[in-house]
C-alpha cells in the first residue's frame, strides 16, 4: 500500500482557511513557472528578421498562436479523459515539450525555427485544464480559481522581467527562452510536487459540487 504523504494527512485534516492557503500558493506559483515556458521571449524584438515581409516575432506569435488554439480542441479530449494518478505526469510532459521546444528553437537557424513556437504553444494550451483540474470539485473552488486567473495577470510582467535580465546579461535573443525555462523549471517541479500532494475532494465537497470524473467520449457527447 502506497504510503501517505505527511502534507496530504495535514491537508486533509486542517481547515479550509489553510487548506485554501495552501492550494492557492502552489497553484499560482506552479502557473506562474509554467507561464514563463510560454511567453519569455515577448520582451525581445528580433529586429532585421524579417521572413514574407513580416517580422520574425509577428511570426513567432502566429505560431505558437496557432499551436495554442489547435491544443484547445486536443485538450477537449486529453484533459476530461486524464485521471486524478495521471495528472501530474500529464503536466510534466507537456512543460517538458513546451521546453525542449525552445531548444530547438534556438539551435534551427531562421525561419525553420518557426515550427518550433507551434509545438511551443501545442502542450501549452492543454496545462491550465490539467492544473485546474486540482481546484475543481471543491467547495473552495471559485476562490482557488480565482488564484488561478490572477496568475494570468502576474506571470506575463514577471516572464517578460526575467527574460530582460537574461537579455541584460548577455544572452542571444534565440537562446533567452531556453535559459528562462532553465531557470524555471526546477521551482516548476517543486511547486508541481506541491499541488500534487493535495487530498481529493472529500465527501463534503462532493455533496456540494458534481464529483469530477474521467469521461469518455460518449459522456463527452
Amino acid at each position: 500500500m502506497k504510503a501517505v504523504s505527511p502534507i496530504t494527512l495535514w491537508l486533509s485534516r486542517t481547515n479550509g482557511f489553510w487548506f485554501s492557503c495552501y492550494t492557492a500558493t502552489a497553484a499560482f506559483c506552479l502557473y506562474t513557472c509554467i507561464f514563463a515556458l510560454r511567453k519569455t521571449f515577448g520582451v525581445a524584438t528580433y529586429e532585421n528578421n524579417v521572413v514574407a515581409g513580416v517580422d520574425f516575432k509577428v511570426w513567432m506569435v502566429i505560431f505558437q498562436l496557432i499551436g495554442y488554439m489547435l491544443s484547445k480542441f486536443i485538450g477537449i479530449k486529453v484533459v476530461s479523459e486524464l485521471g486524478n494518478h495521471a495528472r501530474a505526469k500529464g503536466i510534466l510532459l507537456m512543460v517538458s515539450i513546451a521546453g525542449l521546444s525552445w531548444l530547438f528553437f534556438a539551435l534551427t537557424p531562421t525561419p525553420y525555427n518557426l515550427i518550433f513556437l507551434f509545438f511551443n504553444g501545442l502542450p501549452l494550451g492543454m496545462v491550465w485544464g490539467m492544473v485546474f483540474g486540482y481546484l475543481e470539485g471543491r467547495k473552495f473552488t471559485e476562490v482557488l480559481g480565482a488564484s488561478l486567473s490572477v496568475s494570468f495577470i502576474f506571470s506575463s510582467g514577471f516572464a517578460k522581467t526575467i527574460g530582460g535580465l537574461i537579455l541584460q546579461a548577455g544572452v542571444s535573443e534565440f537562446w533567452m527562452p531556453f535559459v528562462s525555462v532553465c531557470l524555471f523549471f526546477i521551482p516548476l517541479l517543486i511547486f508541481l510536487w506541491l499541488l500534487d500532494k493535495i487530498p481529493p475532494p472529500t465527501a463534503e465537497d462532493e455533496a456540494l459540487r458534481t464529483k469530477r470524473a474521467p469521461m469518455s467520449k460518449q459522456e463527452r457527447i
